[in-house]
């Protein structure tokens, strides 16, 4: 895929109260016509979560300039 081709990653995030706690659920799927590179995990604090989200999205920009290299 050239530079304006190259596949969308999605980042979703859903949030409940379980037992009177949130429990945030985070899947990462950095490209979406690549499902079997997709992650998902759960966290309790809202900081892991967006730590987390930080992640992705730094680790998408790399690869995306990598990628453009």
């Amino acid at each position: 895929m050239d530079e304006q081709q190259r596949a969308p990653g999605v980042c979703l995030i859903r949030v409940r109260v379980q037992a009177g706690a949130l429990v945030i659920t985070i899947i990462q799927t950095p490209d979406i016509t690549d499902r079997s590179a997709e992650t998902t995990a759960s966290y309790a604090e809202v900081n892991d979560a967006v730590e987390a989200v930080r992640a992705f999205l730094g680790g998408f920009a790399e690869a995306q300039r990598s990628a453009g290299a």
